[in-house]
């Protein structure tokens, strides 16, 4: 099977098929009685409001996109062990083992290279982009905040010693 192009008729073509779908609903909706219309488009309005939430959001913090790949990602201490050791051992210091950082991983995002934070509602802002959000910024094995990564992005490891701007 080749490869096809997206070519200006084929692009053309599906925005008109897209647009006769969207008008043969809208008629559909409107042929409704008037209780049942204004529930369908209240109903419509918020999934909208969702979708473009959730846009936003993943915008802001492109990890959400992995969200279907959340939960099976995890791993047991073992293979948590098994997948990452030269990596904990890489990355060890003299204080930071990498029996300390397995456990860490483990505790912090269940062994899961993309563990993302719960989302929760917060409604005392006016910007409704901000009622419905990841509770933090938070993202990875390690639950690294925006804030705690500015602070830490200035050092490395060298030879299991920590040195800044390495």
């Amino acid at each position: 099977m080749g490869k096809r192009r997206l070519t200006l008729t084929a692009l053309r073509d599906f925005v008109r098929e897209g647009w006769r779908v969207l008008r043969a609903v809208m008629r559909a909706v409107l042929a409704l009685p008037p209780i049942v219309r204004v529930g369908v488009i209240a109903f419509l309005i918020l999934l909208l409001g969702l979708g473009v939430n959730w846009t936003y959001q993943a915008f802001h913090k492109p990890t959400e996109i992995l969200f279907p790949l959340d939960r099976s990602l995890n791993k047991s201490p073992v293979e948590t062990w098994k997948h990452y050791e030269s990596l904990f051992r890489e990355h060890a210091t003299a204080v930071i083992t990498p029996e300390f950082l397995a456990a860490l991983a483990q505790v912090e995002g269940g062994g899961n290279p993309v563990a993302r934070t719960y989302w929760r509602w917060q409604l005392t802002t006016w910007n409704p982009l901000e009622w419905y959000k990841p509770a933090s910024s938070a993202v990875g094995m390690y639950q690294m905040t925006d804030g705690t990564f500015r602070k830490a992005r200035r050092y490395c490891i060298h030879d299991h010693v920590v040195v800044e701007d390495g």
